[in-house]
Parts: C-alpha cells; sequence; structure tokens
C-alpha cells in the first residue's frame, strides 16, 4: 500500500545512491589520475633512453651478473661497446653525461669501469683524456688498478706523469698493508717514461715484506732501456743481500736471475757474485744452479750443477 512515509524512504535512497555513485566516480578520477601520471612519465622516460643508454645499461649488469666471461659473453659485450661508440661519434652530449655518471658511481664493478676507460680512449683518442680522469689521477682514495688502466689507455703529460709518480711514492711511504704498498709499486711500473731503478732498489735494499721486495724486482726487470739505468751501485745492493746467508731462498734465486740483464754492463762484477753465491753450500739449490748455469754459458766454467728435487722446482715455480 503506497504512503507518504514510502515515498518519503524512496526519495531518501536515491539521495544516498546520487551521493555514493559521486564520491566513486571522484574516487575513480583521483585513482586514475594518480595512476596514468606516473605511468605517462615511465613511458615517455623510456622512449626518451637512446639505444646506447640501453647498451651501457645492459653492458652495466653483465659485469654485476658475470664474474666470469667467456666467448658468447665477450662477443655481447664487444657489440654493445659499438653501439655505444657508434652514439658517441654522432650525439655524444647525452651519452657522455651518462658514462660520467656510471665512472662516478662508487658502488659500480671496477672491471666495469675498466671498460668505461677503454671505451672513453676508443671514442677520444690516446692523446686526448676527459679532464675527470686526469683528476682521478690525483685523488688520494683512487684505485689502482683503474689508474693503471687510464695511463695504459692515454698518453699523459710528463708532468702528470711526475705528479702521479710523487703521489704513489708518497702513498708507498704512508701505506701500512702489504696489499696496498704492492699496488703502489705495480702502479709505479706502468710509468715507463721514468727512471725509477733506484728507487726501486730502495725498496729491495730496507726492512719491506718478501713479496713487496719480489714487487720492485720485477719492477725493475720490466723497464725497457736497461743499459740505461743500470749503476754499478746496484750490483753493490746485490751481491751484499744475495751473499748474506740471512737472505730469503726466494729473494736471492730472483736476484742471481736478475744479475743476467747486467752482465752485459758489468761482466767482471756479475761473474763473481754468481761464483760467490755456488761457492756458498748452504744456500739453496736453485740459487747455486743459476749461479752455475750462467758461469758455465759466460765464463766457459766446467761447474756441476746441485741436484734439484721436484719440491724445489715446484716450491720455485709456485711461489
Amino acid at each position: 500500500m503506497f504512503s507518504i512515509k514510502n515515498l518519503r524512504m524512496k526519495k531518501e535512497c536515491l539521495k544516498i545512491l546520487r551521493l555514493l555513485t559521486r564520491r566513486n566516480n571522484q574516487l575513480y578520477f583521483a585513482i586514475c589520475i594518480t595512476t596514468i601520471i606516473p605511468l605517462s612519465y615511465i613511458i615517455i622516460s623510456f622512449l626518451n633512453i637512446s639505444r646506447a643508454e640501453m647498451a651501457l645499461a645492459e653492458l652495466k649488469n653483465s659485469f654485476q651478473q658475470l664474474k666470469i666471461c667467456h666467448e658468447q659473453c665477450n662477443l655481447a659485450r664487444q657489440q654493445k661497446e659499438k653501439i655505444i661508440l657508434e652514439e658517441l661519434k654522432r650525439k655524444p652530449k647525452k651519452i657522455e653525461a651518462r658514462i660520467l655518471k656510471e665512472w662516478q658511481d662508487n658502488k659500480n664493478e671496477t672491471e666495469f669501469k675498466k671498460e668505461l676507460i677503454d671505451i672513453i680512449s676508443l671514442s677520444n683518442g690516446a692523446s686526448n683524456p676527459p679532464v675527470y680522469l686526469e683528476k682521478y689521477l690525483s685523488d688520494a682514495g683512487a684505485n689502482k688498478e683503474l689508474i693503471r688502466e687510464i695511463i695504459s689507455h692515454f698518453k699523459l703529460s710528463n708532468q702528470d706523469l711526475n705528479h702521479l709518480k710523487n703521489n704513489l711514492e708518497a702513498a708507498f711511504k704512508k701505506d701500512e698493508s702489504e696489499t696496498d704498498k704492492i699496488q703502489d709499486l705495480k702502479t709505479l711500473a706502468e710509468i715507463e717514461e721514468l727512471d725509477e731503478a733506484d728507487y726501486y732498489f730502495g725498496v729491495i735494499d730496507s726492512d719491506n715484506s718478501l713479496l713487496i721486495k719480489l714487487q720492485a724486482i720485477k719492477n725493475i726487470g720490466s723497464i725497457n732501456s736497461k743499459l740505461d739505468y743500470q749503476k754499478i751501485n746496484h750490483l753493490e745492493i746485490i751481491e751484499r743481500i744475495a751473499t748474506n746467508t740471512k737472505t730469503e731462498a726466494r729473494l736471492r734465486q730472483n736476484l742471481v736471475q736478475m744479475l743476467g740483464d747486467y752482465h752485459l754492463k758489468f761482466p767482471e762484477e756479475s761473474l763473481r757474485i754468481w761464483q760467490e753465491v755456488y761457492r756458498n753450500t748452504s744456500f739453496d739449490n736453485i740459487s747455486r744452479a743459476f749461479s752455475a748455469d750462467n758461469l758455465n754459458n759466460f765464463n766457459d766454467s766446467k761447474l756441476e750443477l746441485p741436484a734439484i728435487s721436484a719440491q724445489e722446482w715446484d716450491d720455485y715455480y709456485n711461489q
């Protein structure tokens, strides 16, 4: 039965429904706005990313995910490098900014940053390092591996190299850990334009650890113009250390081997030191065998080589 009361109730219900509908529409609109705007930004940003930027991101991911890179992996990395280099030729500004950002990111893998140095050198040329790489050489906290990579890829001025040499020698003096000191020496070895032989002999003739001294010997051996750096006082240091009974066998072995480089310039002195080492039967057999072999070759001696066990050779080759 129809009544005024029922009519009023219907009107109230309609009013509530209209209100709910309006509020739902407002809610839907708000949801759409908050969803569409960020999504649009993502789409626009994605469309704005160049092919080279994508290649750089993939290259970065490759170094993060794969610590060991085999043939297929290397081919994929080379392809990405090619894409980046092509864009550096056509539209360099954007990709250069991206490379700089990746270089400055301290979280990035060292091997990835080495790849960036390679890309930059291929793009810029060996004579044109970017300013931020030159500045990195003077950074007290710089990674020594990356410094070596920069030196090997770019032709630096003598002024830059001298400045770097002074920094590395200061770092070697200050560094306390054996690992850091060895890294300092390895980096110094890359500065081929400078004569560092006297400095390395100072390291050998000191209280540094055996491994540090062995690295200094490696550095001396890597100097190209050997006759130019060799001095008689180097032989005095070699003789004093090699003929000392307290010297570690590995150090003596390396010094005896290094004498071969000095023989051409200082034949008499070299022969005398080999003779001293060979005569002392308390020295390790390998040092004595090396000495005898050199004396037989350079002095027409007929010395018998001491017997060396398989274990002794194994220790020598695995040192």
